[in-house]
């Protein structure tokens, strides 16, 4: 039977219910009146997902996932929920009655279901380096989550396609995983990161990766502006403004126009290809760091942009393979994964068989892992073996010249790539670049300065020049010993 006390909170909860989704009050049955801020919050959070980025994995609690390279992982619905209930509490000891009431609502279970999920999501986070040692336990008390986390900030359940303008990507991602992740992990504390590297690194597509990635993270989305085409540096504000669908006002500066109208706004930005406007992409970037808070600039370029809370990141070759390896030690590296990914599109059936393994390796080797370099080598995979591009590598500034017809001239050949970089510099800088050129491998500062110096460049000023090399991404430097070699 059920009291008059216990009718009246009923009907008080059923009122609640039928009234709005969203309770202003909760009340329990001992008639309180109090609002419960856990239950509360769980109201709060209808129509709403959280996603968590733990090192490579992506955890997507709505969903019931645990996803690594957007794959699945074999975590189950209540592993993902134990899962969850210690990354919400990340860095202290949750109590084990705490995660069963999450994992197990509304049940009675021994624990050592518990034990057998934490077994399962320790066996999937061992994919990561070091990530069976992320989920730590407290004898007869509970467990403790203390691996990486990025919390993506949590959105309404909506497509995010009206908040981004991110090209679909139409070839496959291969490889960088490492750098994903890395990048991912540095978002969150910096303003503006820029990813710098020589001329067909990837410094585009890893930076859209990226982007496509944490969308959800930018409340106001995330916007790539390609300043590839852009010759004119007053373009710049414009075609940011163009892409956020922000008209100019009259009477005004334009960068402060922008800057007013997103000022409010939770947004990342990508520009794309900054080295040869980049005075007018300082000044923006300047001006957009100082007049906003929740603004996030991406930026690539073959030089940092040298402004104030800048985060270089400096963007490598492909991993290369050892050509003696086995052909399953081969297939691993991420250059070999690259080229064959890319063959098999300009040859079906194409594979990496064990004859062909380390004939491939020499040739990615020989590309120095290039991403550019190795998809315009596939590019030949229809009518030259692999062992007939690699006789002719030596000549590659001829051979490598079939890019897409629909990339920008400069991305369409080995040759132009150069070119469009060494054309960006001073006549001084290509006066030591050209000097420089007589080394066959890696040399030493007194090297350059020997070959390089002369009446009009003294030593101290090919030490400047080299140094601008370097942060141009022409030449790279090893400081790792105690002398530095190029």
């Amino acid at each position: 039977m059920i009291d008059r006390g216990e009718m009246q909170v009923l009907k008080k909860l059923l009122k609640i219910y039928k009234s709005s989704p969203v309770p202003e009050s909760f009340v329990d049955l001992k008639g309180a009146g109090q609002r419960d801020p856990d239950t509360a919050a769980q109201w709060n959070r209808v129509g709403v997902s959280s996603l968590y980025e733990l090192g490579p994995f992506r955890l997507d609690p709505g969903a019931g996932v645990l996803t690594r390279a957007g794959d699945p992982t074999p975590l189950g619905s209540r592993g993902v929920a134990v899962l969850t209930a210690l990354v919400e509490r990340r860095n202290e000891y949750v109590p084990k009655s705490r995660i069963i009431d999450a994992a197990w609502p509304d049940l009675v279970v021994e624990e050592g279901n518990l034990a057998v999920q934490i077994s399962a999501i320790r066996r999937v986070l061992a994919q990561a380096p070091g990530g069976e040692r992320w989920v730590e336990t407290l004898a007869r008390r509970g467990y403790r989550f203390v691996g990486p986390v990025l919390e993506l900030a949590e959105t309404p359940l909506q497509r995010s396609g009206d908040r981004s303008n991110l090209p679909e990507a139409l070839t496959s991602f291969v490889g960088r995983e490492g750098e994903l992740a890395e990048i991912k992990q540095l978002l969150p504390g910096t303003r503006l990161l820029t990813l710098v590297g020589v001329g067909g690194i990837g410094k585009t597509r890893l930076a859209l990766q990226v982007a496509a990635e944490v969308v959800d993270a930018y409340r106001d989305g995330v916007w790539f502006v390609d300043l590839a085409p852009l010759t004119d540096v007053k373009l710049v504000p414009s075609a940011v403004a163009q892409v956020l669908h922000i008209r100019d006002a009259a009477g005004k500066w334009f960068v402060d126009t922008l800057c007013n109208q997103i000022r409010a706004r939770q947004l990342l930005l990508l520009l794309d290809n900054c080295e040869h406007l980049l005075d007018a992409c300082i000044s923006f970037a300047d001006a957009v760091l100082g007049s906003t808070t929740q603004t996030t600039i991406i930026a690539t370029s073959r030089e940092p942009l040298q402004v104030a809370g800048e985060q270089i990141y400096a963007v490598q070759t492909l991993s290369l393979p050892d050509p003696a390896a086995s052909a399953e030690s081969i297939g691993r590296s991420e250059a070999v994964r690259l080229f064959v990914d890319r063959a098999q599109r300009q040859l079906r059936g194409f594979s990496l068989t064990p004859d062909r393994a380390s004939v491939i390796a020499e040739l990615c080797t020989h590309l120095d892992g290039i991403p550019l370099a190795l998809e315009l080598a596939a590019a030949r995979i229809r009518s030259l073996s692999v062992g007939q591009i690699n006789a002719r590598i030596g000549d590659r500034f001829r051979l490598l010249t079939g890019g897409s017809r629909s990339a920008l001239p400069r991305q369409q050949t080995l040759r132009a790539t150069f070119d469009w970089s060494f054309d960006l510099l001073t006549e001084e800088e290509r006066i030591v670049m050209r000097r420089l050129s007589v080394f066959p491998s890696s040399f030493t500062l007194e090297a350059a300065s020997f070959v390089s110096s002369d009446e009009a460049i003294d030593e101290n000023a090919v030490i400047d020049l080299l140094s601008q090399l370097v942060g141009r991404s022409l030449i790279i430097a090893d400081t790792s010993n105690a002398g530095a070699r190029y």
